[in-house]
């Protein structure tokens, strides 16, 4: 399954060093850090627009996109997985609010290098990383 996590020219040296795209906090509730299991953000959007709950951050979280292969199976729609944590819908209503709730897609693990399909820095279009080179990385 095709999906796409955006981040920041400033996390982006992290994430290749370390090579995978680490979990983070869910927000299952807005009262109580890691309330639920912490996961890594995705969206089957190619864009970042409409919100996505990326803007407001002291960085440009829309900079990058790294493009992703992942099995379905670990993959949940974001609601449906945070309605079974226990979030409820005042909070789920909350980050709706950000825009683009409906193609928000969710994994409890992190994301290895091997899974990269594509890394792009988005004001340029200019690929970073692509399936070839990500493959040279592995080996």
């Amino acid at each position: 399954m095709i999906l796409y996590h955006f981040t920041s020219t400033t996390h982006l040296p992290r994430i290749l060093e370390s090579g995978y795209l680490k979990t983070v906090e869910s927000n299952v509730s807005l009262k109580r850090e890691h309330a639920g299991p912490d996961v890594v953000w995705l969206t089957t959007k190619t864009s970042a627009d409409g919100g996505h709950g990326l803007q407001g951050s002291a960085v440009d979280k829309t900079a990058i996109r790294f493009t992703v292969d992942l099995d379905k199976r670990a993959v949940h729609k974001w609601k449906e997985w945070a309605k079974r944590q226990g979030s409820n819908e005042q909070v789920m209503d909350t980050l709706s609010r950000a825009g683009g709730s409906a193609s928000w897609r969710l994994t409890t693990s992190q994301v290895p290098l091997e899974q990269w399909v594509e890394v792009r820095n988005m004001a340029t279009g200019e690929v970073l990383l692509d399936r070839e080179a990500i493959k040279r990385a592995i080996a």
